[in-house]
């Protein structure tokens, strides 16, 4: 299933777009309830994935990522502008490859 879920995702991570280091990501989390069918599942780069970690949903992810890029030093609105970026661009792919998507995952 995983190479049907990449080839899905056009081989690459949904958020960055790299196309190396993949792994599959849960949208809904399986310990919130979320499925391991691939209307869940997306494709994510390691990295991406890592910082997406146990959020509950992609708003949440945005403020991890936030965090993220102000812990690097960088400033607070550019961190709000980068985050926002990733969020939508990940928002955006994931309801053209998934459009039956529940919108609370979303």
């Amino acid at each position: 299933m995983r190479r049907r879920i990449y080839k899905r995702d056009g081989w690459k991570c949904l958020c960055c777009g790299k196309n190396h280091d993949l792994s599959l990501d849960h949208c809904k989390p399986r310990d919130q309830g979320g499925s391991d069918q691939p209307s869940n599942l997306f494709t994510l780069c390691t990295t991406c994935n890592r910082f997406k970690a146990n959020a509950r949903n992609l708003s949440e992810w945005r403020h991890k990522l936030y965090e993220k890029f102000v812990a690097e030093g960088q400033p607070p609105e550019v961190a709000s502008l980068r985050a926002r970026d990733i969020y939508y661009k990940a928002k955006n792919a994931l309801r053209r490859k998934l459009p039956k998507l529940d919108r609370e995952v979303a």
